[in-house]
């Protein structure tokens, strides 16, 4: 009887690893939030205790690693929703946020309207790119620079294309639309559509299901580029994953277990895990070995397959956005961590501080188009002087003399009230502004970069098992560092770090 129960419990392990194969921490769930049901969750890429999510009509932030939660944000007016987020990833606590009918930036938990759109326009997606705001909409992308909000549309699409996702590649552009995928070369603007949406046979999809569009259809929903290799591109569909090895240009589905007709809604790699894409699904989180296209899910925590959006941290953490709720697991070794130490200037501090010192804050630019408005009211003022001689030379009665008139002065005002439609220095402003949000962006690379190296080496000094040798080479490192820093900032780190640290 014992021989016949030992077996049964190892039949049941071996079950469970075959067709689970599951060895990773429970899910657990976030607390603190008045909404139930959510579909994006992004954490800053400066700080893992900045963590944003949204459900249909409410943004929340987290300022200490999702434990406690302020709702930021609501949206207002009826039938109109959240369509997607995007964390800046240049500057710290910045956020863009697309609802159906409007895009809004939140800074500091301070809200601006950034785009209105248009009636019956429906916005997709928002993102960032070189100081420009792309919006994918039901009526194409949209454009502006990030300090002048002035919005073109992009030519060269169809009119009535819906774009769904956008993604920049080194030197392509890849859009997923309703059409399918089209693929731009920036240098060229030549556009290529590579992927063509179209409606499913009944035999070609088992999962498909009468009234159900998007299973009806074979359509785009997110493409996403590898992070590890330029040429590896990724497209989520409403009928599965499909891989393209030529940047885009052909496509191969991978046709593995569950991932055959399955409606993929976000795709996402980790930074320290090479051999895997994380995907969110309508049946769950998925793992995918990209070399050997395996499988294995992770699931135990999780009340619900129906996945929208998943995030890793810095710290390992993987954070995933539900039907049923937000949800944390402890997937990854946490020494994996790059987070501020006590007593350090953050980066926020030192972001702000390089703009100030550089003068290349985004707030110049506004203070030149203010500064334009009210030039259109100020009038050109002109002062003249006249001096008045008259006698009577020349005439009959001529006597050789000649008399000085009263010394006359003159002002004049004119206006040109075309200045206050279209102002022609708004070209040079429009200019300025190009190069100012280029060399903005240049620096807060750089300043980011060496922040992030620094904190690195803090923390590798702190490890008591290095050989000396290493840990002075490294302070010296940490030194010129420190010395990059000061020279961006204007001595302003070095002061505020001894200020800390006193």
């Amino acid at each position: 009887m014992k021989k016949k129960i030992l077996f049964a419990v190892g039949f049941l392990f071996c079950l469970n690893s075959l067709f689970f194969n599951n060895s990773y921490a429970a899910f657990t769930k976030i607390n603190g939030l008045n909404s139930s049901s959510f579909y994006f969750v992004q954490t800053s890429p400066f700080d893992d205790n900045l963590v944003y999510t949204a459900s249909s009509t409410k943004l929340f932030k987290s300022t200490d690693g999702a434990k406690t939660w302020s709702q930021i944000f609501t949206v207002k007016g009826e039938g109109n929703t959240i369509t997607h987020i995007f964390v800046d990833k240049f500057r710290f606590d910045k956020l863009y946020l697309a609802e159906k009918d409007g895009l809004f930036l939140i800074k500091a938990n301070n809200t601006q309207r950034f785009y209105q759109a248009t009636p019956n326009e429906y916005i997709y997606f928002v993102t960032k790119y070189k100081g420009k705001i792309y919006l994918g909409t039901n009526k194409g992308v949209y454009y502006s620079y990030e300090d002048i909000v002035k919005w073109a549309r992009f030519s060269g699409l169809p009119q009535d294309i819906e774009v769904y996702w956008i993604e920049f590649g080194p030197k392509k552009t890849y859009l997923a639309t309703n059409y399918g995928v089209y693929v731009i070369r920036r240098k060229t603007n030549n556009i290529r559509r590579t992927f063509i949406s179209r409606r499913l046979q009944t035999n070609e999809s088992s999962s498909a299901s009468q009234g159900e569009d998007n299973e009806q259809y074979l359509k785009p929903k997110i493409v996403k580029k590898d992070i590890f290799s330029e040429n590896i591109v990724y497209l989520g569909t409403t009928q599965g994953l499909f891989v393209s090895y030529d940047r885009g240009m052909n496509w191969e589905k991978i046709d593995v277990g569950e991932l055959v007709g399955i409606d993929i809604r976000y795709i996402c790699q980790k930074d320290n895990d090479k051999s895997s894409v994380y995907l969110a699904t309508a049946k769950g989180i998925i793992k995918l070995n990209r070399f050997t296209h395996t499988l294995d899910y992770i699931f135990e925590g999780l009340p619900t397959n129906s996945i929208r959006w998943l995030d890793f941290n810095k710290k390992g953490i993987l954070l995933a956005a539900s039907s049923k709720g937000l949800f944390e697991n402890k997937f990854f070794d946490e020494n994996y961590r790059l987070a501020p130490l006590g007593n350090e200037p953050s980066i926020q501090e030192i972001q702000e501080a390089a703009l100030k010192y550089n003068e290349v804050s985004p707030d110049k630019i506004r203070r030149w188009r203010r500064a334009l408005k009210y030039r259109a009211l100020l009038p050109t003022v002109s002062l003249n002087y006249d001096k008045s001689i008259y006698g009577t030379a020349g005439g009959a009665s001529y006597d050789g003399k000649a008399f000085v008139g009263p010394r006359d002065w003159g002002l004049s005002l004119s206006w040109d009230a075309a200045n206050l439609v279209w102002n022609s220095y708004e070209d040079d402003v429009d200019t300025r502004s190009r190069l100012n949000t280029q060399l903005r962006l240049d620096i807060l690379d750089e300043v980011n970069r060496v922040y992030f190296e620094r904190l690195r080496l803090v923390r590798e000094i702190m490890d008591n098992s290095l050989p000396q040798k290493d840990i002075i080479r490294k302070k010296l490192r940490i030194k010129e560092l420190e010395a990059i820093l000061d020279g961006y900032t204007g001595g302003y780190f070095s002061s505020r770090l001894k200020k800390l640290r006193e």
